[in-house]
């Protein structure tokens, strides 16, 4: 008839009793509790009494969970438990009921983890030709690990510095690379972890523009001492213009001290949850931004007239069956090559169009053309030390 004594309200931590269980013995007896969950559990069996015959033993494994109740319950606590016993030297008899002595565990120590975020870039501009890669490292400078972390990077719709317009919102990103390493060796991957199964990533485009990642399982957990890398492309926005400044600013929302299962905090779960602000980036926190300087073709156009009819340069007056010649001139005034670049233009109003007249570069255009100009369409153009092209229709 043992009984075993623990008094949970003496431990300094908030413990609560979630089951016990009979590992080892050879009579058939099975503990249960019959003390209450949070203060005094009393396993013993109510039916038989838990009987240990001499020379054997006993081993009945206890479990409580750590309660989430902060206080006690916060990093670096130092706890342990005590527990003592009861037995009848005569069988089921109680007023032969004596005490056991006690025991108490070593020290335990509440852990909890704590995620930094750091926003890398490429270095210098970036422009049209090619993708922005960009990568999100997650670290867990804490002491427990974190389950199903939440990154949120909220993509730039506007630049820095209007009225020049710019961003990398409109498309979603791509070619995602996700995985954990330690935080002592970012080469070495740990955990290789799979889009869709151990990770979600979600874009939303304008107004919202954020790109949110939320692990998934238990692979994607980032123990203490490890990180959460995260690399991926985004593309320019069609209308991002030369000197654009644009920054991203991205940090980790929230994460658990658990597997939730994707359930949320249930039970005695911890949720953490942090803000995103304007990124902190002269400190070692949650959130983090990265800023890139957009180099773009810079392109002027000028349209000039001449009137062939009376030779006036610049055309200025014009009398019925004058012919006016019209010089549309594109400079590329930036750094970087313009490709893909149209042309068009409409007839003047009360003016009639001179068939097979366009050319580009000197060379024809689309003739015959029937006495409709390619340029109402639109033409594309190359410059002149470039090959143009060829005088076809369209």
């Amino acid at each position: 008839d043992v009984r075993i004594l623990n008094n949970l309200t003496a431990s300094a931590a908030d413990l609560q009793f979630v089951s016990v269980t009979k590992v080892v013995g050879s009579q058939p007896w099975v503990p249960v509790n019959t003390g209450t969950v949070t203060d005094d559990l009393v396993i013993a069996d109510v039916t038989n009494g838990i009987d240990i015959p001499a020379n054997e033993q006993a081993i009945i494994d206890v479990t409580v969970t750590l309660r989430n109740s902060d206080p006690p319950n916060v990093a670096g606590l130092l706890f342990n438990t005590s527990a003592t016993y009861t037995f009848n030297q005569v069988d089921n008899n109680p007023a032969t009921q004596s005490n056991g002595t006690g025991v108490t565990t070593a020290n335990m120590r509440v852990v909890e983890p704590e995620l930094t975020l750091d926003k890398r870039g490429p270095a210098g501009t970036v422009n049209f030709s090619a993708p922005i890669a960009y990568t999100l490292v997650a670290e867990n400078i804490g002491t427990g690990p974190a389950f199903d972390t939440t990154i949120v990077d909220q993509l730039p719709d506007v630049p820095d510095n209007p009225p020049l317009t710019g961003g990398t919102c409109n498309t979603a990103p791509v070619n995602f690379n996700a995985r954990i390493t330690a935080s002592a060796d970012e080469s070495a991957v740990l955990r290789a972890l799979v889009p869709g199964t151990d990770y979600s990533a979600t874009h939303t485009a304008a107004p919202t523009c954020e790109l949110v990642i939320t692990t998934i399982t238990d692979a994607a957990r980032i123990e203490a001492g490890e990180k959460l890398i995260v690399s991926y492309d985004v593309s320019l926005d069609p209308a991002s213009q030369s000197g654009a400044s644009l920054t991203n600013i991205a940090g980790a929302t929230r994460w658990f001290s658990l597997d939730t299962a994707g359930a949320g905090a249930t039970g005695e779960i911890r949720e953490y949850t942090r803000t995103i602000t304007n990124g902190t980036t002269t400190l070692v926190d949650h959130e983090d931004a990265f800023n890139v300087i957009v180099d773009a073709p810079v392109l002027d156009v000028q349209k000039t007239v001449v009137n062939m009819t009376t030779g006036q340069n610049p055309g200025s007056n014009a009398s019925p069956g004058d012919v006016l010649r019209y010089t549309i001139t594109v400079n590329n005034g930036g750094i970087i090559d313009a490709t893909g670049v149209t042309v068009s233009d409409a007839i003047p109003a009360n003016a009639t169009y001179v068939a097979d007249s366009v050319t580009l570069n000197g060379l024809p255009v689309s003739q015959p053309d029937a006495g409709v100009s390619p340029l109402i369409a639109g033409i594309d153009v190359s410059s002149s030390d470039l090959t143009p092209p060829l005088p076809a229709a369209g």
